[in-house]
């Protein structure tokens, strides 16, 4: 829901997304409201569809593991996405996806494609987390 409103939004301001604007309920306000000193565009807002549309494709990269990992989650009424020359290491990609099919072309031998979300990433959490670093034995080693 919130991809598709920010889309719809983007629309109503020319693709060209302000730092800041309201949000009202559709009955009584069916376009979002320009709020007057906001900057157009802006250049965090001007990212957020693309940051939307990689979190959407659930792109996951790894560059110095050789993977990537896609499973897109485009929502109803969506439609198809793609994109051209999208750099990922020394490749260029064409990415096509849609709610049934997924296409990546223009890897490299050395990258894997999983076809899925990648699992969280705990061990670098793990490896920050405060605590002891063994579960036996007393502090003084005996």
């Amino acid at each position: 829901r919130l991809a598709t409103c920010l889309f719809e939004a983007a629309g109503q301001f020319e693709g060209r997304l302000p730092e800041l604007f309201c949000g009202f309920d559709r009955s009584e306000y069916e376009n979002p409201v320009p709020y007057p000193t906001s900057c157009s565009p802006h250049a965090s807002a001007a990212a957020s569809p693309v940051h939307l549309m990689r979190t959407l494709q659930r792109m996951a990269p790894s560059l110095p593991t050789g993977e990537l990992w896609m499973a897109p989650v485009l929502p109803d009424g969506f439609g198809s996405f793609e994109a051209g020359n999208v750099q990922l290491g020394r490749c260029r990609l064409f990415l096509s996806a849609d709610r049934d099919e997924l296409t990546v072309e223009g890897l490299g031998p050395a990258v894997t494609l999983h076809r899925n979300a990648r699992s969280p990433r705990t061990e670098f959490l793990d490896a920050r987390r405060p605590g002891p670093r063994h579960t036996s034995g007393t502090r003084d080693g005996n």
